[in-house]
């Protein structure tokens, strides 16, 4: 049982009775999100949909990556 990520591109009803609403992200069994993905309702989750910011020395980095390398400089 594989999970995947995937943006919700319209609101649809979930595998167990639940909702999946748009535009969150959810991590489900790839079988479901190949079908969600085929009918429109869905697509891959990229790193691009990721939040990004700019460092003082003008390099574009994720935030995880900034918290990381401010973790590394506060030692």
């Amino acid at each position: 049982m594989n999970k995947i990520k995937i943006v919700m591109l319209r609101d649809s009803p979930g595998k167990k009775g639940g909702a999946l609403f748009s535009p969150n992200s959810y991590w489900v069994e790839e079988k479901y999100a190949n079908g969600l993905i085929l009918t429109g309702k869905a697509r891959l989750y990229e790193l691009s949909d990721v939040k990004r910011t700019v460092n003082l020395d003008g390099k574009e980095m994720t935030w995880s990556e900034y918290l990381k390398l401010r973790r590394k400089n506060a030692k």
